[in-house]
């Protein structure tokens, strides 16, 4: 008998969410399993901010891990998390946001600033996630919806990873399915980018658990890509999905902090809007062995993963997302 998703209320969320672990920015060295380079800068804490009790976050989770110029990852997700309900935190989208062009969102039911803000909408959850905060500059989360929010940063010129703003469906409250569970996992998606700096703009699944070590597998999918450079070794040849889209393999494994493995799809054309099947993508990866059909899927999103944007203001919208399993 197949399950049907359970989706995420505000209890049920971790701050190991979507912690983008996958990828290195521009010319990053890779993790390694002796853990040298890299930094521990991160955001440990939370706030307990919300719009309309429905947001805010408990600060017993974090973030250790990050990129370095010079290469190395040494943490992963610390703590369970999870989110508590909250007032405030609530605003307006600022005048003139640097390279908004006409976003739908023009009256944001939620605004944060708060490295590890947060809104739960629609049995989704929006995260503003500055988890490498120590090296990271100011960033602003703006959401109407689940579907319909964008986000403004300033990041400096520099090569790591500084944050994931995105949306995503935590899946039987972050225990997950197996994947044999569904006969279908598809997904709709829209966004623009300003295109400066360095980011890309992709999907982020978790497979047995959440965040990096323990087993678990990160599967990314990049629609769009700034100068950035995904993690691990190109494998050959590329994958194609749905009769036309084209996506270059990358692929990570390690056996440090219990075991991780990395696969991002890097599309070859810049992707502004669709849909993809996730099933079909997840049993690519069980037939070639990468994964197995027991895996269970713990929790799937779409944001940006920003490293910079030339040290000025930019914006990113997002017009669409939904997942739908069964």
């Amino acid at each position: 008998m197949k399950n049907h998703i359970a989706l995420a209320t505000a209890a049920a969320v971790a701050l190991a969410l979507a912690l983008v672990l996958s990828s290195a920015c521009s010319n990053d060295a890779a993790p390694n399993d002796s853990g040298t380079g890299g930094n521990t800068g991160g955001a440990t804490g939370g706030n307990t901010g919300g719009a309309t009790g429905l947001g805010g976050s408990t600060a017993t989770g974090g973030r250790l891990g990050g990129h370095s110029a010079t290469g190395g990852r040494t943490g992963g997700s610390t703590g369970p998390g999870g989110h508590a309900s909250g007032g405030g935190g609530n605003g307006g989208a600022p005048a003139g946001a640097a390279g908004m062009t006409g976003a739908a969102c023009a009256n944001p039911a939620f605004t944060t600033s708060d490295t590890n803000g947060g809104w739960s909408n629609g049995g989704y959850y929006v995260h503003n996630n500055v988890w490498n905060a120590d090296e990271a500059g100011p960033e602003t989360l703006h959401a109407c919806s689940f579907k319909n929010w964008y986000v403004t940063s300033t990041q400096p010129k520099s090569t790591s990873v500084k944050a994931y703003p995105n949306v995503h469906l935590d899946i039987n409250d972050l225990k997950g399915s197996p994947l044999s569970n569904y006969t279908t996992i598809t997904s709709t998606f829209a966004a623009t980018s300003p295109h400066v700096g360095i980011y890309d703009v992709a999907y982020d699944l978790w497979l047995n658990g959440v965040g990096w070590g323990g087993g678990t597998t990160e599967v990314m999918m990049w629609t769009d890509n700034q100068k950035q450079v995904p993690l691990g070794t190109v494998v050959a040849p590329g994958m194609t999905f749905g009769g036309s889209s084209k996506y270059d393999v990358y692929r990570y494994t390690s056996s440090a902090d219990g075991g991780v493995q990395v696969i991002s799809l890097l599309s070859t054309t810049t992707q502004t809007s669709g849909s993809v099947d996730l099933k079909v993508v997840l049993s690519r990866m069980v037939g070639k062995g990468w994964i197995t059909s027991s895996a269970t899927i713990n929790q799937i999103g779409y944001g940006v993963e920003i490293c910079s944007t030339d040290n000025q203001p930019a914006t990113f919208s997002f017009t669409d997302f939904s997942v739908t399993m069964k």
